[in-house]
């Protein structure tokens, strides 16, 4: 995905096809302009993908809404081994930002899978 600014509706129609590949276990899109809205969508490929074992999202927009949604998403996934979100905006937002991220930290007590996260510079 090298030199593609995804913006709002590719990231959905490529979150729409990876959501049911069989066969693709690396989605990298670093630097990619996603923003919170459609990181949620991004999240919501975890619930279906059987094969995905490493999501690189560093360095986008995402924010508390895409954290509440991975978090949801991560209770679920049992594939997922490596999430890099780093330098979004997870911890961005107004006095219900941590409502969100609740449900993202919950999924670490309950994700048994996931081997490597990366949450710098949020």
């Amino acid at each position: 995905m090298a030199g593609i600014d995804l913006g709002g509706p590719r990231t959905r129609i490529l979150a729409s096809l990876v959501c049911f590949n069989n066969t693709l276990t690396c989605l990298h899109l670093a630097r990619k302009n996603i923003q919170d809205i459609d990181g949620i969508e991004l999240a919501r490929v975890l619930y279906n993908n059987k094969v995905l074992r490493k999501m690189e999202l560093e360095g986008n927009c995402l924010g508390p809404k895409s954290a509440r949604e991975f978090g949801l998403a991560l209770q679920r996934n049992t594939t997922l081994r490596y999430l890099d979100l780093e330098s979004n905006q997870l911890t961005l937002g107004n006095e219900n930002t941590f409502e969100l991220q609740k449900f993202f930290i919950q999924a670490l007590y309950t994700n048994k899978t996931l081997l490597s996260l990366n949450i710098a510079n949020n």
